[in-house]
C-alpha cells in the first residue's frame, strides 16, 4: 500500500507542478511544449506518433524530450509496434489537457 501511495503522490506532485508552472506566465517555454503534446490529443484521445509530432510543431528533439516527460509523468501512453506507435492520453493527461485548454 505504501508503494501505491508513493505512485499517487508522485503523480499528484507532477500534476501540481505542471499546473503551477502554467499559472506563472506565458514565458514558460517547457510548459508550452507540454501543451503542444497534450492539446492535440485532447481532441482525438489518441494519435499515431508521427501525426502527433506534426501537430505539436515542435522540433524533433523537443518533441521526443517532451513526449518522454509526459509519459514518465503518467499523462500519455505509447503503444504499438515501432513503426506504428500510437500515443494516447491517460485519465490524468485528459484532466491536465482540459485545464491547459481552458487557460488558452
Amino acid at each position: 500500500m505504501a508503494e501505491s501511495q508513493q505512485v499517487t503522490g508522485d503523480y499528484f506532485s507532477t500534476f501540481l507542478d505542471a499546473i503551477q508552472s502554467q499559472e506563472e506566465g506565458p514565458d514558460q517555454e517547457p510548459n508550452d511544449h507540454l501543451r503542444s503534446i497534450l492539446l492535440p490529443l485532447a481532441e482525438e484521445r489518441h494519435l499515431p506518433i508521427l501525426e502527433l509530432a506534426q501537430a505539436s510543431r515542435l522540433a524533433f528533439a523537443d518533441f521526443n524530450a517532451e513526449l518522454d516527460a509526459a509519459r514518465s509523468a503518467g499523462f500519455v501512453e505509447v503503444t504499438g509496434p515501432p513503426a506504428g506507435e500510437v500515443v494516447a492520453l491517460t485519465p490524468a493527461g485528459a484532466e491536465l489537457a482540459a485545464r491547459l485548454g481552458a487557460q488558452q
